[in-house]
């Protein structure tokens, strides 16, 4: 694998004008789409870098084998004057908790993750399972509802916490009773989950 990634970098410090240029944008994610699909099912990304430029996210979708491959991936990754590089999506300080999904009816509908509650939850190998109740979302159908509250977790606190700490995440319509001293809402998530795990 440590050669394909070599010159997968070749490949990118070569072409990486062309991911520059926001008038090559279809060509661009056409060229990378079939480079990183190559690795394996990963999602990337290229955004306003912090330090530099540009940012090139290859993200794991969350799985935790391709996380290790991510990781070695930006760490392999070239010196470039315009670019930083990272192995997962980070998590987004400055998310209003907003978000938009096509509905059943495929109509662009807004959704607002502060309404959500949840419950954090210790399992045998210390690793959290997570349930959610987000009554909000009964436009959508099961599998669109476990990606939205994925994405919120996501945006809360990154995609390398998640792989590393979390078990579970699924939707649910009502908490156990015995849970009920443990419920927060969505708003808190970020600071009792650090703290949960902490």
């Amino acid at each position: 694998m440590h050669p394909k990634i070599l010159q997968f970098w070749q490949w990118f410090t070569f072409n990486e004008a062309i991911f520059r240029n926001p008038e090559m944008a279809e060509r661009a994610k056409e060229m990378l789409d079939n480079q990183i699909l190559s690795f394996g099912k990963f999602a990337w990304g290229i955004d306003e870098g912090n330090q530099k430029s540009f940012v090139f996210t290859i993200s794991p979708n969350n799985d935790d084998k391709l996380l290790v491959l991510s990781q070695q991936m930006v760490k392999l990754a070239p010196n470039l004057p315009r670019w930083e590089f990272r192995a997962c999506k980070p998590a987004n300080p400055d998310w209003d908790f907003k978000f938009q999904m096509l509905n059943n009816l495929i109509v662009l509908q807004t959704f607002d993750a502060a309404e959500w509650e949840f419950v954090l939850i210790e399992e045998e190998d210390y690793r959290v399972a997570i349930e959610i109740k987000a009554d909000n979302l009964h436009t959508l159908d099961l599998d669109d509802q476990k990606v939205a509250i994925s994405r919120a977790v996501n945006n809360l606190i990154g995609e390398e916490l998640r792989i590393k700490e979390i078990a579970s995440i699924k939707p649910i319509h009502r908490f156990d009773p015995r849970d009920k001293e443990w419920v927060y809402p969505m708003s808190e998530f970020r600071k009792r989950f650090l703290y949960f795990i902490g």
